[in-house]
């Protein structure tokens, strides 16, 4: 694989234009970003209660990533941390 036409100033200005850097807006993307941001909260907190929650938060998103992808693992995995966040919460 030749990644030479790849590290060209031409692609990367191909790249940035507004019609190419939508294409990447989906929903699934949006949903990933916002579970990314959940979990480094989620990650940073000091006390149960909100970690929890912020988990949760998390996990829902993920697991709205892995059904519009889709993401069969991710909506696996997801699937599972969603009920044993709950229940750890409660």
């Amino acid at each position: 694989m030749d990644l030479s036409t790849y590290l060209t100033w031409d692609y990367a200005i191909r790249f940035l234009q507004w019609e190419n850097l939508f294409t990447f807006v989906t929903l699934a993307n949006i949903l990933g970003l916002i579970g990314g941001i959940f979990y480094v909260a989620s990650v940073s907190m000091k006390t149960i209660i909100p970690l929890r929650i912020a988990a949760i938060a998390s996990t829902f998103f993920f697991l709205g990533y892995g059904i519009f992808a889709p993401a069969l693992p991710t909506i696996f995995l997801y699937g599972m941390l969603l009920p044993l966040n709950t229940y750890r919460l409660y």
